[in-house]
């Protein structure tokens, strides 16, 4: 995948249809989309044989309405990308989705909402998000998971019960999303300290 993003990137460079400083965004970019088709199917496939369509649909919806500016980890390969797909939304609706109870629905729109207040959004290395941009995501992510919060506490008011449960663990998972991109860059930053502690020694 990362062949085949540099590749188109390349070739827009040489043919001046980007500049060469875009090069790694532009990367970046057409890496989440073709990971995003490629995941598509499969993931669709699964979540309605996992679950109710009710749930299933709803937490598509939630999931990239909230995760459209929050970022998070992205795998280097295809099949990474397809294996953290699919066992995230094995766990998080197939395992947490019907594990739901009061107290842990009330956790996790708190925790959703603390996590992207605080966190978000996640800085990939290949962006660049220049200050203005990053505030400006900020503002999209904070306003996002307050809508996507509230539409979820609306169904389980109108008792959508298998709605509400779907989009829940739909903003669970894309928070965790966000979670992994920060936690592997930190993971990257102590190897990197380590590395240079070892080689001064």
């Amino acid at each position: 995948m990362h062949q085949l993003s540099s590749k188109i990137s390349r070739y827009c460079v040489e043919h001046e249809i980007i500049d060469q400083c875009d090069m790694s965004w532009f990367t970046y970019g057409i890496e989440k989309r073709i990971s995003t088709i490629t995941v598509a199917i499969p993931f669709i496939l699964i979540a309605f044989l996992i679950s109710d369509y009710r749930a299933a649909l709803s937490f598509f919806c939630a999931y990239f309405f909230v995760k459209k500016h929050l970022g998070g980890f992205h795998a280097k390969t295809v099949w990474g990308c397809i294996l953290l797909s699919l066992v995230s939304e094995l766990i998080f609706l197939g395992i947490v989705c019907p594990a739901l109870s009061p107290a842990s629905i009330l956790c996790i729109m708190g925790i959703s909402l603390i996590s992207v207040f605080c966190f978000a959004p996640y800085n990939h290395p290949d962006l660049h998000l220049a200050d203005e941009e990053i505030v400006a995501c900020k503002k999209s992510c904070r306003f996002r998971i307050v809508i996507a919060v509230a539409v979820t506490v609306l169904a389980y008011i109108l008792k959508l019960q298998k709605v509400a449960d779907g989009a829940l663990v739909g903003i669970a998972m894309a928070v965790a999303m966000l979670y992994l991109g920060h936690i592997n860059d930190w993971r990257n930053i102590h190897n990197e300290n380590t590395r240079r502690f070892q080689e001064d020694r």
